[in-house]
This record gives C-alpha cells, structure tokens and sequence, in this order.
C-alpha cells in the first residue's frame, strides 16, 4: 500500500517542484484519507502553463515527442506496460486531453478506451472484469478515459452500494493495481480538476456554439446537481 500511495518522482528538480502542488501530501490509508480535501487545491492552478495558449500548445507538442520515444522503448522491450488513467467531471477535459496530447503520437502501440455505462453483458460479470479485458498488453500504451473509479463513484452518489460494497470496493481496486503493478504494469492516474463555476461557463459553450451542441446533453444537468455529493 505504501508503495501504490507514493507520488510519480521527476529527476528534474524544477518539474518536481511544480509538480509537487499537484500531488496529495498524505498517503491513502485508512488513517489519513479522512484528512485530505479536495478544497485545498485550487482548480484554477496551473503551474505548469508558460502563460500562454501557444506556449503551452508547443509544450504539449514537445510532450509528445517525448512520449513517442517512450512509445519506441515500450515497443524494444515488450516487459514493460504503460496504463494512464484520466478522471474528472463532465466538461473537465478529458476528450481534449486524449487529443491534444496522445493524438499527437504514432498510434502504433496506443489506444484509448473510453468508460460509459457497462452494458448488460458487462453488468453480468463483476465490475473489474470490463477494466481488466482492456488494460495494456505488452509494450502498449492505454488511456483511459474515466476509469474503475467510477465504479466508487456514481454508485455511491446514487446508492446504488452500501458503505459495506463500498469500501470492498476500495479494497478490491487497490488489491487490482497492485496486481497489475506487480506484473509490470505503471498506472499514471490524472485528476482533471475543475471548478463548479468552470463547468457551468464550459457547458453555456457547449449550448451558446452550435459547433459545440453535440457535446452537449442534458443528462449532465442532472449530473451537476449531485456535485457535492
């Protein structure tokens, strides 16, 4: 558990520096999860932005060349498995992050899922069964766009489980990731967070650009209005 809690680690000290603000300062036991609060990050930070859209546009093309020479160690030694996990409300980025950053890259020996509502056929097997059809082989890359956290998080808001399935949940997705983990899989998992007014602004857009309106649905109204929860 120790080892699954520990924050990614960046030889270049600037990065680690700013990466730091971005990263829980406890560790995920039973103990101290209790003391962490969304609300001590500030959804409007960003401390990797050079200030401007095309500054931060060439930095995320330079990420990806970055990331196609991972691509190509990945691809020589076939030990190795990358799984990167992106969560966060509706409107916080997700699809554009898929784009803008690994649509960048070669596709070969990438791909991204998308998680939606499970199927009946899903829905027949335990939750994990689903992620665990579609997690990397060797020497892939894969995104995940949401992830199993969402399987402790709409039922939960919507009790569906009871605080007993909960918590087996919680369990159950660590014992999961330690599995893969041991078995050479390095799971990244990125919240994208936002603010309540943030998401307001980014579904007018949504209704305001016609360009925009197939985005848009609104079952993310109902969505909104369990925010809190």
């Amino acid at each position: 558990m120790d080892q699954l809690s520990k924050p990614f680690q960046v030889e270049d000290k600037r990065v680690a520096k700013l990466w730091q603000k971005c990263q829980p300062s406890i560790g995920f036991d039973d103990k101290n999860l209790s003391k962490f609060k969304l609300s001590d990050f500030d959804p409007g930070d960003k401390p990797f932005s050079q200030g401007g859209k095309s500054d931060d546009k060439e930095l995320v093309v330079q990420l990806a060349e970055q990331l196609d020479t991972l691509q190509q160690v990945f691809n020589a030694d076939r030990r190795f498995k990358l799984l990167i996990a992106l969560q966060g409300m509706d409107t916080a980025g997700k699809d554009g992050t898929v784009r803008g950053v690994f649509g960048e890259m070669s596709p070969l020996g990438v791909r991204s899922v998308s998680w939606k509502a499970p199927t009946e056929l899903e829905k027949s097997h335990d939750y994990l069964w689903r992620i665990h059809e579609q997690v990397p082989g060797a020497g892939e890359i894969v995104i995940f766009n949401r992830s199993q956290y969402e399987d402790v998080l709409v039922p939960v808001v919507n009790q569906y489980t009871t605080p007993t399935q909960q918590q087996q949940r919680y369990r159950q997705i660590n014992d999961f990731e330690r599995m893969l983990s041991e078995n050479g899989t390095v799971i990244l998992k990125f919240m994208l967070h936002i603010s309540k007014d943030e998401q307001r602004m980014r579904l007018q857009e949504r209704l305001d650009d016609p360009a925009k309106h197939w985005k848009f649905d609104m079952g993310d109204i109902e969505v909104r209005k369990q925010w809190d929860q």
